[in-house]
């Protein structure tokens, strides 16, 4: 039975946030294995810590950059921590040394097959689904002879009673496609009922996606960039998410939330796994385009991207039917 296994895994934010909620799965299940999880330095920095899962996030735009350096790093770590087992959970060029290495030291590895095919169905037929990121993940885990039960028996978290305040809203509108992105007007909108209702909004996003929010005096709205991200989540008692990273570090941070999809699906495979009540919202009538991609796009073939106009209201009440 393994007892250290080295998971790799460098893009993206989401997929790797996926990918931590699976090791956390698994290590429950199994209380003598260890993970290490290499990843990027600048995702490392958003992860939960947990217990027996160690993250070493590497600079792959400058002291990793060339393809010798990297394999230098895989061949010194190998040969000092000697891992029982080796997962590539990302099956690109920055692993192909490290999938070499792995085979001369005579590691067992196992890799991940992305499933394309299906994602490519899903935009001819509506009506067909991928299978989720996680299990995919945790197909992976079972071929390395590792237990995990994905997905895992849903721990209830403490419910909040209707006469309590509503508390604190982390709305994040934004995401790295367009076609992803809700509308800013709406998400200000939506900030304003949800200050008026007694609770407090912190925006989450860059500094220059920040900036091109509608401006507001309420003293409730926080549009400033948190110094500390992790406190956000743990402080936060709901959250408003496109389909981004930021839904899947909610679930792992085990907090309710709702989720919008606009030019993408539910149905492609990146849904979060919550512990939190969680609600996916989309337009009440799917337009015929719908979804127009996989992964989102900076262009609408329509014009006007109208799958983002979904109203601050009935985000609004899907808000209130998760917090309580």
């Amino acid at each position: 039975m393994a007892k250290h296994v080295l998971v790799v895994r460098y893009a993206a934010l989401g997929d790797v946030a996926m990918l931590w909620a699976v090791l956390d799965a698994c290590l429950a299940d199994s209380p003598s294995l260890r993970f290490t999880l290499m990843t990027r330095k600048q995702i490392s920095k958003h992860l939960p810590q947990r217990d027996r899962l160690t993250v070493i996030g590497l600079d792959l735009d400058t002291t990793y950059q060339r393809p010798g350096s990297l394999m230098a790093f895989y061949y010194g770590w190998l040969r000092s921590h000697q891992p029982d087992q080796v997962v590539d959970m990302h099956q690109h060029l920055r692993t192909a040394s490290l999938r070499w290495l792995t085979r001369l030291l005579r590691y067992p590895l196992h890799t991940l097959a992305k499933d394309r095919k299906g994602r490519r169905q899903l935009l001819k037929d509506k009506r067909s689904q991928v299978a989720p990121m996680q299990s995919q993940y945790a197909k992976v885990l079972h071929q390395a002879g590792l237990f995990v039960q994905w997905p895992p028996k849903r721990q209830p978290l403490p419910r909040r009673s209707a006469g309590q305040a509503i508390g604190r809203l982390i709305l994040a509108p934004f995401a790295s496609k367009a076609s992803k992105a809700w509308d800013t007007d709406q998400a200000m909108a939506l900030a304003s009922l949800w200050a008026d209702a007694g609770g407090t909004v912190t925006f989450l996003g860059s500094p220059n996606e920040l900036q091109s929010l509608p401006d507001s005096s309420n003293s409730a709205i926080n549009t400033i960039p948190p110094s500390d991200e992790s406190s956000l989540w743990s402080e936060a008692s709901v959250a408003m998410v496109c389909d981004s990273a930021n839904q899947h570090l909610a679930a792992i941070h085990r907090l309710p939330m709702v989720s919008l999809w606009m030019g993408t699906s539910p149905l492609a495979g990146f849904l979060p796994f919550s512990h939190g009540k969680r609600m996916s919202l989309s337009l009440p009538e799917p337009l015929p385009c719908q979804p127009c991609s996989i992964f989102g796009t900076e262009t609408c073939h329509v014009g006007g991207f109208p799958c983002r106009q979904l109203s601050a209201s009935v985000v609004f009440r899907a808000l209130q039917a998760v917090l309580h």
